[in-house]
């Protein structure tokens, strides 16, 4: 796990800390998820609940290359066809602001409950 997903997993937990009960439960997060029944793939976060996976991309970390680059892609391609919902950040805006990211999580959650 990157520096920047222990952070958002801790900045995560915190914030949902005072949560109770069922929606506690709806924004439970799950690590390293396995996504795809026949591949390999695993996303950094999941939120069973709401079908959302949250990945998190740094340049560091091989996606620099044109092959990564489309491996990448490929993986997108499989998350949308598989019927999740996707939220991508960036690492760095994690790191520099990890509030700012799990707020934003949280507002898109909730409005989606909005309808």
């Amino acid at each position: 796990m990157s520096k920047a997903e222990k952070l958002f997993e801790e900045t995560w937990i915190n914030s949902i800390a005072g949560f109770t009960g069922r929606k506690k439960v709806a924004l439970r997060l799950q690590t390293q998820f396995k996504f795809h029944p026949d591949r390999k793939f695993k996303a950094d976060f999941y939120i069973e609940y709401h079908n959302l996976i949250i990945e998190l991309v740094g340049i560091g970390y091989g996606h620099t290359t044109l092959s990564a680059i489309s491996k990448d892609m490929d993986r997108e391609r499989e998350i949308t066809k598989l019927g999740y919902r996707l939220l991508k950040y960036p690492s760095k805006s994690v790191t520099d602001s990890p509030q700012w990211v799990v707020d934003d999580v949280l507002t898109i959650i909730e409005s989606w409950e909005g309808n």
